[in-house]
């Protein structure tokens, strides 16, 4: 989990020798986005705040039955610029939870860690355009129904929206380049997931168990970590980035309703139990990049070996790590490369597979490769005789493409 602070040199210095465990009336010093403040809170109208003589910070309420929360633009002419770590969290109100609706006022860059942390009746937010970043915890276990963030917004902290079960639809702007952790694990209304633009990070478990998402579409990102999306059992399509390198553990595991997914050309690794239980996912169509493969990584019902996915079909390259997968734990495969005819891999059909095939049908060669055996077979018959030689001596004379096997 990860809040970006600075605070100044001398702050810090002070802080390590004397204070560090202070409350922060007594030491001024901002605990959400590490700015020196002054000592005391002051009053505007139900809202706390303190000022560091260039902006205002908001930390709390002083009447706790407030329901709709207005952040000014400016107090005493200074722009108000962040909602303070806990400010409006449920453990800062008496426990009250009256908070129905907040609007933002245009200055407000950041929302500090659990500022409006259990206030489960909070259903509404109006977001401005200078939102850059949402603290840890931000919004957990509240009651929003839907968030459109701006562009401007660059980072979304870890469980910012853990456990908002009834939050349905959120925009998530191109400008984010960071979603952490947890975010939107346990949001068990959310349906879709449309991440795109320059996302350089996602974090582990971002929608664990949100059981009413039905797609996802992820731009940017390298890695998809692990149980990204596991227990997602509505889950029907996902759209990775092109980018992609690598897929921990157990990401999708348990997406029964799992129907399409997209392996980019230059994803490398993905780890063990990544589909697991993805019982409906029976075609996957694997790209030649990817060399690295955990235990059960695709067509198995649990992780026990006994369990595996009988229909499961893989999309396989020749003499491919997955062509081996495939082999090794029995399941069917179709090759996404397959030039019928093609017998020594060269990508075209000529004299020397024409040569190859008569050997084979007059058994004076032996295939290699299985893969050999299967392009040599272009009449699907399950054998290499005279009438495959036929069919690829005059393919090579008349220079016409056999007809691939669908």
């Amino acid at each position: 989990m990860k809040t970006k602070r600075i605070i100044t040199a001398a702050c810090a210095f002070a802080l390590a020798l004397s204070m560090a465990y202070a409350p922060l009336a007594e030491t001024g010093i901002k605990s959400g986005f590490g700015i020196t403040a002054s000592a005391e809170d002051k009053k505007y109208g139900y809202l706390n705040y303190i000022s560091d003589g260039t902006q205002i910070y908001i930390t709390g309420l002083n009447d706790f039955s407030t329901t709709v929360i207005q952040i000014p633009d400016t107090i005493e002419k200074l722009p108000v610029t962040t909602i303070e770590d806990y400010a409006f969290a449920k453990s800062k109100t008496g426990s009250q939870t009256n908070i129905r609706r907040v609007v933002l006022g245009k200055n407000v860059t950041g929302i500090g860690e659990r500022a409006f942390f259990a206030q489960s009746k909070l259903n509404s937010i109006t977001v401005n355009d200078a939102l850059k970043k949402v603290g840890d915890s931000a919004f957990r276990s509240t009651g929003l129904k839907e968030v459109d963030f701006k562009e401007g917004l660059t980072t979304l902290n870890a469980s910012a929206f853990q456990d908002c079960v009834d939050l349905e639809k959120i925009t998530i702007p191109s400008t984010v380049t960071e979603i952490y952790e947890f975010c939107f694990s346990g949001c068990k209304s959310l349906k879709m997931l449309d991440i795109q633009g320059n996302l350089t990070y996602l974090g582990a478990e971002v929608c664990t168990n949100d059981t009413a998402l039905t797609e996802v579409k992820i731009a940017g990102v390298a890695e998809v970590k692990q149980y990204s999306f596991k227990g997602c059992s509505s889950l029907v399509s996902v759209q990775l980035p092109d980018n992609l390198n690598r897929i921990y553990g157990e990401a999708f595991g348990g997406c029964t309703s799992l129907k399409t997914i997209n392996l980019p050309e230059g994803l490398a690794t993905v780890d063990a139990y990544v589909f697991t239980n993805c019982t409906s996912l029976l075609r996957l169509d694997v790209p030649k990049s990817l060399t690295s493969f955990g235990n059960m990584w695709y067509g198995y019902a649990t992780t026990s070996s006994g369990s595996k996915i009988n229909d499961a079909v893989m999309g396989v390259c020749r003499r491919s790590a997955a062509q081996t997968y495939a082999m090794d734990k029995g399941f069917n495969y179709v090759y996404l490369d397959m030039v019928y005819g093609d017998i020594t891999n060269d990508g075209k059909v000529d004299s020397k597979d024409a040569m190859k095939s008569v050997a084979f049908a007059k058994k004076t060669v032996k295939a290699q490769y299985v893969d050999e055996t299967d392009a040599a077979d272009v009449n699907f018959d399950g054998k290499l005789d005279s009438k495959d030689a036929l069919t690829i001596i005059n393919a090579v004379k008349n220079k016409k493409p056999i007809q691939v096997k669908n």
